[in-house]
C-alpha cells in the first residue's frame, strides 16, 4: 500500500510542476492572451487512454485524475461491457 501511495504523490507532484510551468510560460502574454493559451493547451495536455477490447480499441479523453484511473482500469470497472462479446458481422467495419 505504501508504494501505491508514493506513486500517487509522485504523480501529483509531477502534474503540479507541469501545471506551474505552463502557467509561468503564459504569464508574459498578459491576462487575456495567457488565458487563451492555457485554454488551448489544456485539451492537448489531457491524456487519451486507449483500451483494447474484443470489439476493438476504445479511446478515452481524460481531463481529470479520476477519469484517467477509470479509463486505465476500464475492463475491471466495466465487466458488463467486457462480457458483450464481439461485434456482429453486419456492424463491423
Amino acid at each position: 500500500m505504501a508504494k501505491k501511495r508514493q506513486r500517487i504523490v509522485l504523480a501529483r507532484t509531477i502534474g503540479a510542476g507541469l501545471a506551474a510551468t505552463l502557467r509561468a510560460l503564459s504569464l508574459p502574454f498578459g491576462k487575456e492572451m495567457g488565458a487563451r493559451i492555457a485554454g488551448h493547451a489544456s485539451p492537448l495536455v489531457a491524456p487519451v487512454i486507449k483500451v483494447a477490447t474484443e470489439r476493438g480499441t476504445l479511446r478515452f479523453w481524460c481531463p481529470s485524475a479520476t477519469s484517467a484511473k477509470y479509463a486505465v482500469n476500464f475492463l475491471r470497472y466495466e465487466p458488463d461491457t467486457r462480457a458483450c462479446g464481439p461485434w456482429p458481422p453486419h456492424l463491423r467495419r
